[in-house]
């Protein structure tokens, strides 16, 4: 009997421990916490056509801006070339954060260089926020990883579909 009282006790202490642990849901199964702490903002520099792109996205609105410039000498010389905003479904931002989770960005270096003779390639920053956690990572076109590549095309791909719709 005594067994049996000690095994439901760690039964019961687990699944509720478990329950608490849990952050809790909105209506589309999203988790509310995560996404309400999450931010992701790339910003990519330079290239032939010395360029500045920069998309962000707040994950507790949805709210997604993307611009871009040229480049030029004097500060704020010129508009943006392109710009857009709008919102992204809270799917759409948990398929982000899936990507900033899956590409494991918090275990990244902060920077990788740059490619030796590769004046012309961009430099990319990702930077993100993700449940208290804050993370940046640089790199140019010949020295930023896949994984920081797979985020950068994920926000692009989403907030390129939010813009055909």
């Amino acid at each position: 009997m005594h067994r049996f009282t000690t095994l439901a006790a760690a039964l019961l202490l687990a699944a509720c421990s478990r329950h608490e642990a849990d952050p809790p849901t909105s209506p589309g199964g999203v988790r509310s916490a995560t996404r309400s702490s999450f931010r992701l903002t790339i910003e990519r520099e330079g290239g032939i056509g010395t360029f500045w792109i920069r998309k962000s996205v707040d994950g507790a609105t949805g709210r997604y801006v993307a611009t871009t410039h040229r480049i030029c000498s004097v500060p704020q010389c010129q508009a943006a070339i392109d710009s857009a905003s709008g919102t992204l479904p809270p799917a759409v931002v948990a398929t982000l954060i899936g990507a900033v989770e899956e590409a494991r960005l918090f275990s990244l270096r902060d920077d990788y260089g740059r490619t030796r003779g590769g004046a012309d390639m961009m430099v990319h920053t990702l930077t993100t926020q993700l449940d208290g956690r804050d993370k940046s990572v640089r790199g140019d076109d010949g020295t930023l990883p896949d994984a920081a590549r797979r985020v950068e095309a994920a926000l692009h791909e989403a907030i390129a579909k939010a813009r055909a719709e």
